[in-house]
């Protein structure tokens, strides 16, 4: 990916995660988007996050403020429908519920609104941006079974994660003891298994810095 659209796929992804509450990331990439291994990406997520916070702060005063109104009219209108009841033998009963619906719903709607801009004001406070440096390794590729297959480290920080590439697919190893996320005929190929291997030790010396 270039510059401008990794960059650009980061913002989008940050803004999508803090106005979801974390759900994009969880099914996305498994929680994490500061494991994406791309600095323009990463860079994108800090303007992602200006513009969820923006938008979070707009909802708080949309919905204050909608919630407010509807309160202050449901007052009246009980009041002015149950005059109006009395005069007319029920005949406005029903016009002023209907407006007392309005009215609740606007309070309803206003409560929601506000409660989701502070939702997301909280998530995005609990799970800052934070500027890290991204650094990758890539070690040796070698054609295994007809497929070219490279074992790769990332890091951002104080994290890192161990990836096999196979073609244009990627497998994340969480252990190098336990290679079952691969495809089952690569999990007993020597060669790769010794490459994860040093590639774990790489990424934890890196990691030890």
């Amino acid at each position: 990916m270039n510059n401008t659209f990794s960059y650009a796929m980061g913002a989008a992804s940050q803004y999508l995660n803090n106005v979801s509450l974390g759900a994009f990331a969880a099914l996305a990439v498994h929680g994490d988007l500061s494991l994406i291994e791309n600095e323009s990406y990463q860079q994108g997520r800090e303007l992602g996050a200006m513009v969820s916070d923006a938008q979070a702060k707009f909802e708080i005063a949309t919905g204050i403020g909608m919630a407010a109104a509807g309160t202050a009219a449901i007052a009246p209108t009980l009041g002015g429908g149950g005059v109006c009841a009395l005069a007319t033998a029920g005949v406005c009963a029903l016009p002023a519920g209907g407006a007392l619906v309005a009215e609740g719903a606007m309070v309803a709607g206003g409560g929601a609104l506000a409660g989701h801009g502070t939702g997301v004001l909280l998530y995005a406070k609990s799970h800052p941006v934070e500027s890290k440096t991204f650094e990758n390794k890539s070690g040796q590729r070698q054609v295994v079974n007809g497929e070219k297959i490279g074992v790769d480290w990332e890091a951002t920080g104080k994290e890192g994660r161990v990836h096999v590439q196979v073609g244009t697919r990627k497998f994340y190893i969480d252990d190098p003891s336990d290679l079952s996320a691969l495809p089952k005929h690569l999990q007993k190929d020597r060669w790769l298994q010794d490459e994860i291997r040093k590639r774990f030790e790489n990424l934890q010396e890196y990691l030890n810095k």
